[in-house]
């Protein structure tokens, strides 16, 4: 999720290239089907943010999909914000070796878990 429509097709055409199959959206409104990773920008842009979609996705799914928020805000900021979700979270200008390392780690993290 982005709210910016060119940072959306950036970040969608590199992790298809990366192999991903990628549903974009502006928001968590028409999200439907199902997903392994959810990777949303902080600052949406709208009445809600990324961490509100993420646990709206997570409660429309009945399970804790596992996330990573993108922001320009102070990481600290964020954190604060989580009030203890599950959630990585990685600073603006993003770089891809570091969305893909962290994206890894997710999968790997949840392959090891039961």
């Amino acid at each position: 999720m982005e709210d910016d429509q060119n940072v959306l097709m950036a970040t969608a055409a590199l992790l298809e290239r990366w192999g991903c199959e990628v549903q974009t959206a502006r928001s968590a409104e028409g999200l439907t089907t199902h997903c392994d990773i959810i990777v949303a920008d902080y600052d949406l842009g709208t009445v809600a943010n990324g961490l509100d979609c993420i646990e709206s996705i997570r409660s429309a799914r009945g399970w804790d999909v596992p996330a990573l928020i993108v922001t320009g805000r102070e990481v600290e900021v964020v954190l604060e914000s989580m009030q203890g979700a599950e959630v990585s979270v990685l600073s603006k200008p993003l770089r891809p070796s570091e969305l893909r390392l962290n994206l890894l780690s997710i999968r790997e993290r949840r392959m090891s878990t039961p």
